[in-house]
Parts: structure tokens; sequence; C-alpha cells
């Protein structure tokens, strides 16, 4: 066990959280960005089971009082962007709070459960991109792919010899970061 958020025996009232082989019970609770059909600008959510935990409508119940300023504002924004700038401390703390109102046997839990809205199935829900990618660096992390990059610019010797003892990073377009399952045209 990591820390106390990740207890195995930790049950949630969410009955999608529940079922073996989910891929967010309670001790996975990732944060996103998503759109309902009748939003265009994108809400922040954490997944829970097969739900979304809504944390702008969270933030509106006064499910979320008691945390930094900082976070609450960033609850309300349409990215995480302006939760990562609140460092681990303000993620983490909202992680806990969160993790108490999805709990089945908090006092927070009871409360959230009977709030209106709080949960969004994510089957009636469109991702968007989580956070404003500003730059960001790419490594060559396979053999494979270096190879394959390096045969592009160097046909008789593809693997750099230093490729096995640093690591070999390149600038990469924050334009190619884009959500799952968006569909991208590759030039011939």
């Amino acid at each position: 066990m990591m820390d106390a958020t990740h207890d195995p025996a930790m049950r949630s009232w969410v009955e999608s959280a529940q079922r073996a082989g989910t891929d967010f019970p309670i001790q996975n609770l990732p944060l996103g960005a998503y759109r309902t059909s009748a939003e265009a600008t994108p809400r922040l959510g954490v997944a829970i089971g097969e739900m979304i935990l809504d944390l702008q409508r969270a933030r509106e119940v006064g499910l979320l009082d008691g945390l930094h300023t900082d976070v609450l504002d960033a609850c309300g924004d349409d990215s995480l962007t302006p939760l990562f700038a609140t460092g681990r401390s303000g993620i983490s703390a909202l992680r806990l709070r969160v993790q108490a109102l999805l709990r089945a046997d908090t006092p927070e839990g009871a409360r959230a459960r009977d709030v209106a809205g709080l949960l969004v199935s994510a089957r009636e829900v469109t991702m968007a991109l989580p956070a404003a990618i500003g730059d960001y660096t790419d490594f060559y992390a396979s053999i494979d792919h270096a190879t394959n990059v390096g045969s592009m610019f160097r046909p008789d010797n593809p693997l750099l010899p230093n490729y096995r003892h640093v690591p070999i990073g390149y600038h990469g377009r924050a334009s190619s970061i884009v959500v799952s399952g968006t569909s991208v045209r590759r030039p011939s």
C-alpha cells in the first residue's frame, strides 16, 4: 500500500466502482476534463467506476469547502492547468476530499450521495483535453523507435552510440497532443 488512499479494503457508495475489474475504483481517482451534450465548455471531473464526479458541482454545493482558495477556484475552471499550479499539496488535498466524498463509510460520503447532479455517467460525456499544453520534450524510450527514426536521418548508422547511456530527447509539437480517440490525419 502506497498510502491510506490506496487501502484495498476501502469501499465506495458508487456501485460501479465496486465491480471487479473496474479501471476506476475508489483507490484510483483520475482527474480529467469532459463535456456534456448540453455544454460547450469543458468541466473538470474525477472518474469513479462508470461515473464522473463533477468538481464544479461539488464546489457549488459546498462539498469542497475548507480547501485552499486556489484549489477551489481551480475546480471551477475548464482545464486542469490551474489545479496543477497548486502543486502536490493542492492536488493531494483535493484527492483526499474527493475520496472522502466517495467513501461508503464517511459522513461526507453520506452527504454527497444525496446531491443531485454530482455524478455524471461517463458514457454520456465526451472527454476534453485536460490541460493547456504549452510545450513538451519527448524521449526515445524504445530502441525500436530510436532505430526507426535514426534510419531516416542516418540509414547506415541509425542508432547513435550514446543511445544506451544518455536519454535522447527531442522537442515535441504541443498540437500533436489530443484526446484519445481523436482522428489524426497523417501526412503521406
